[in-house]
């Protein structure tokens, strides 16, 4: 179940308390859009998730190094912690390299399938 990072904003009690259900009926829970919006990294300690799905702006500008800065903390943070880290909008095939070089190979975006529309 995927749960986008803007939903903690309003009620993080709430939050945890769904998830906590969901987690012990079995569910996987992921953090969508992680890093935009009002990120904070306690939120990872707080919610019980198992994937984190960082926000493709980081990944606009790869190789700028504030945003690969982010991005390896992000994926050393999710190492030590046992979570699955998925890297949104991967486009090209340069992308998805520059990210297994880092070891992160979780990727998510054009590269991979467009999205399809289902009715």
């Amino acid at each position: 179940m995927e749960i986008s990072e803007k939903t903690f904003i309003h009620d993080i009690e709430s939050c945890i308390e769904r998830i906590n259900k969901y987690k012990s009926l079995g569910s996987k829970i992921a953090i969508d859009d992680f890093g935009i919006e009002l990120s904070s990294l306690s939120i990872l300690k707080q919610i019980n998730f198992d994937i984190l799905k960082l926000d493709k702006v980081f990944m606009e500008d790869i190789h700028d190094p504030f945003n690969a800065s982010i991005i390896d903390l992000v994926s050393k943070i999710s190492s030590f912690g046992n979570k699955t880290l998925i890297i949104e909008g991967v486009e090209t095939k340069d992308l998805s390299e520059v990210l297994i070089k880092r070891d992160i190979f979780y990727h998510q975006g054009y590269y991979y399938h467009k999205p399809e529309k289902r009715v």
